[in-house]
């Protein structure tokens, strides 16, 4: 079984919070993730996908908690929203540590069943489908080594990766699930986990009827299209014949559903950010593979479409990383008013800055570090290392100034 590299961060919540809720896609390995912990900490486990438990929730919470006990692990908590309000009323009553692991599949706060978060009470945790470090068991995170000077001597003994293969993972993607399939069906798997998530989850986040939600299908299909580039809902709109307003609305839910992800633009002050667009990802590559119809094959030869799906990787398994790290990074994007960009900033608890730049090319040229020379000319005593993730073969360098731009091979990080 592949170990889950948050484990031992939500191990150590528990003897902090009285409640830690693990969150994430359906899919992502959270059942088998927290059935896992609670046998190895000696915690009940109990599901509301299990019909009794469900049916003893929503009739009788005060049984069902005298019939399992805490310390408890319930998953998919959202199913039964008001037994939060008994949880809360709960650990009010006990100071004890520990005494509840939640999951669930969607974001507690952005459902309208949830009349108050538990914050201050719980710790939150996002689970992800496997990084390419839990693939491969490695012992070491991304995001903290970028930050230190020797970062190179992590990468010494990494194999070198075909672009067949790069291109194969971009399209079947991370689910844990996924890998088990016969490559045949695949595309089946993607189809009945879209329309599952379309019928039975968006419920979950609205007590009002959608309308128009048959028009749903296309805009995960004009989305994939636009994965790693700017959101623009009015555009989409236009495309899909909806209002702006509907497709905001759609767009806020499927995020709650944690298949997309906004990430938001570099600026100074928080009011800058809201003026300007975000940009998009899916929480996988295989999903955007999937409604793109994108092969292996078409990734070899299309290198635009292979440098987006590119990006939507390594913004992935930025996220994921940080997911699992002991420090705190903030991630946003750079791009002034002549399209000029940064694909990564990351920020650490110092104020420091790390950029990552993505291209699907294996020669760099001059122009393709503009976005990074302009930035550090605006950056310069904040930025800490600078980062090209590129199709060559061999760790490199240029230079801006009298600072370093590390080439890496984004083979690397499959």
């Amino acid at each position: 079984m592949i170990v889950r590299n948050i484990q031992q961060k939500i191990i150590g919540a528990l003897d902090n919070f009285r409640i830690i809720y693990i969150d994430g896609a359906r899919q992502t390995g959270k059942s088998t993730f927290v059935k896992e912990l609670a046998a190895n900490l000696n915690y009940t486990y109990v599901t509301f996908d299990d019909d009794d438990a469900f049916d003893l929730a929503t009739t009788n919470s005060k049984r069902f908690f005298e019939t399992y006990l805490p310390p408890i692990v319930i998953d998919e908590v959202q199913k039964v929203p008001k037994i939060l309000n008994i949880i809360k009323l709960f650990v009010d009553n006990s100071q004890a540590k520990g005494q509840f692991i939640l999951t669930g599949s969607v974001d507690l706060l952005k459902s309208m069943n949830i009349s108050e978060s538990l914050a201050g009470r719980m710790a939150g945790f996002k689970l992800f489908p496997f990084s390419y470090s839990e693939l491969k068991s490695t012992n070491f995170n991304l995001i903290d080594v970028l930050f230190q000077e020797n970062f190179y001597t992590y990468f010494a003994n990494i194999e070198n990766k075909t672009d067949k293969i790069m291109c194969e993972k971009l399209v079947h993607g991370n689910f844990p699930e996924i890998n088990t399939i016969v490559p045949k069906y695949r595309k089946q798997w993607f189809g009945n986990y879209l329309k599952a998530r379309i019928s039975k989850d968006i419920s979950s986040l609205t007590e009002s009827n959608l309308r128009k939600l048959d028009k749903m299908p296309d805009l995960f299909t004009v989305l994939a299209a636009q994965t790693s580039n700017l959101l623009n809902i009015n555009n989409i709109a236009q495309k899909l014949a909806l209002s702006p307003q509907t497709v905001d609305n759609y767009v806020y839910l499927l995020e709650g559903l944690f298949l997309i992800d906004k990430l938001k633009p570099y600026a100074k002050n928080i009011s800058a950010q809201v003026k300007k667009m975000n940009k998009m990802y899916f929480v996988d590559t295989g999903i955007v593979s999937y409604l793109i119809k994108a092969t292996p094959e078409k990734l070899l030869f299309d290198r635009t479409l292979y440098g987006q799906l590119l990006e939507n990787y390594i913004f992935n398994e930025i996220q994921k990383q940080i997911s699992f790290s002991d420090f705190e990074y903030d991630v946003s994007f750079y791009r002034d008013n002549k399209t000029n960009e940064v694909d990564f900033v990351i920020e650490n608890e110092d104020g420091k800055y790390i950029c990552i730049e993505v291209k699907s090319a294996q020669n760099i040229t001059d122009e393709d570090l503009k976005g990074l020379r302009i930035f550090y000319n605006l950056n310069k005593e904040n930025i800490q290392a600078m980062y090209l993730f590129y199709g060559g073969a061999t760790i490199s360098a240029r230079k801006i100034a009298d600072t370093s731009v590390v080439l890496l091979p984004h083979h690397f990080l499959f």
